[in-house]
C-alpha cells in the first residue's frame, strides 16, 4: 500500500504544475509500441551508418597510401 501511495502522492506534484502534466500526458500517450521502437531504432541506425562511412573512408585512405608507396617503391 506504501508504494501505491507514493505513486499518488507524484501524480498530485504533476497536476500541481501545468508544464510537467502536459510532460506527463505525452509521456503517458503511447502510440502501441512503435514510439519505442523508434527511438531506440532510429540512434542505432544512425551510429551504423556514420561506422558504414568511417569504415568507407578508411578503406579509402588505405588503398591510397597502398597507391602512394607502390609508386615510391618503383
Amino acid at each position: 500500500m506504501t508504494g501505491r501511495r507514493g505513486w499518488f502522492d507524484s501524480m498530485a506534484v504533476v497536476r500541481s504544475s501545468p508544464h510537467l502534466a502536459d510532460l506527463s500526458a505525452t509521456t503517458l500517450a503511447h502510440q502501441g509500441g512503435w514510439d519505442e521502437i523508434l527511438m531506440v531504432a532510429v540512434p542505432v541506425a544512425i551510429i551504423g551508418l556514420l561506422l558504414v562511412v568511417a569504415d568507407k573512408r578508411s578503406r579509402a585512405q588505405a588503398a591510397e597510401r597502398a597507391n602512394e608507396e607502390a609508386t615510391a617503391a618503383k
